[in-house]
Formats: C-alpha cells, structure tokens, sequence
C-alpha cells in the first residue's frame, strides 16, 4: 500500500488550473493474481496570468468544522429530540439548556447564521470585482463557497493580492 502526490498545470482559455491529485495503491490479492487498485482524488485552484478567475478552495479544517457546527445547529433547532444531550458531556447539557429555555433564540439565531453567510458571499462578489476577478466561474465559485463556510472562504479573497488589478469599463 503506498500513495503519490503530484502537481499539474492546466491552460485553458486563458486560465491556468493547477490540479493536485492524490493516488492510493493497494493490492489486493484473488487466487489468479495480484491486482493493484487505485483510488485518485484531485483538488483544484484555477488563475490566470491577470488574475480574472482567481479561486482557492477553504481548507479542510475549515470545511469539516463549519460543516459539522452548521449540521450540529440545524438538528438541535429542527429535529432536538433526535440529539443524544446525555451522551455528549457538558455540550450536551448545554444544548438540552437552550433547547429547553431559549428556543425561540436558537432558531433565530439559525436563521441569523445564515443570513450573515449570505451577506458575506454578497460581500465576497464585491471584492471579486474590485480584485480583478471577473470569470463568472471563478464568482460563482467564491459565492457558493462563502455562503457555505462564510469567513473561512471570504479570508481567502480578502488575503489575495493580484499583481495588477484590471478593470473592465
């Protein structure tokens, strides 16, 4: 069992993808022979020389993280009797508080979640234009990913500086 990690560049119309996969082996044996499975994965970044379709993908921490948050808050607001509050130690205590005492704030403090992701994919489309990146690709890109993990996608395109910024009028 082994894996390999390699980098390619990709252009296309202008843009550069850079594709990084990922391949793991491993044999498996049957009674005519050995044979080798392979499972690849590949993630991807996509620029241009003038930085028009500029995206990065959040990291996995983030992913993870505000995946499970966001997943944890939905079913306390939704569905609270379907969460075991006595298995999971004093987050569970905590959740059975607030379910029990302070519903109504939980649900609107869901909705709030939400709506300030929102705001901050709007915000995300904003800076793309003043960055420079006009690939409606790479926007829509950026404004999924922002109203999925908020800042942790929105601090990427915050810290990206194009080389020069060009505008179209």
């Amino acid at each position: 069992m082994g894996w390999t990690a390699k980098t390619e560049k990709h252009e296309r119309r202008g843009e550069v993808y850079c594709t990084r996969w990922f391949t793991v082996r491993w044999p498996r044996r049957t009674l005519a022979s050995v044979t080798q499975h392979t499972i690849t994965i590949s993630f991807f970044t996509m620029a241009s020389s003038d930085g028009r379709s500029y995206f990065k993908r959040s990291s996995w921490f983030w992913i993870i993280t505000v995946t499970i948050s966001m997943g944890y808050y939905t079913c306390v607001v939704f569905w609270s009797e379907a969460v075991p509050c006595d298995r999971l130690g004093p987050l569970g205590s905590l959740t059975k508080y607030l379910v029990d005492n302070h519903s109504s704030l939980l649900y609107n403090g869901w909705w709030l979640a939400w709506v300030i992701h929102l705001i901050e994919a709007l915000i995300a489309m904003k800076i793309c234009s003043d960055k420079g990146v006009q690939s409606s690709k790479a926007r829509c890109l950026w404004f999924v990913q922002t109203v999925l993990f908020g800042f942790a996608s929105l601090g990427l395109l915050l810290q990206y500086k194009p080389d020069r910024i060009s505008k179209q009028k």
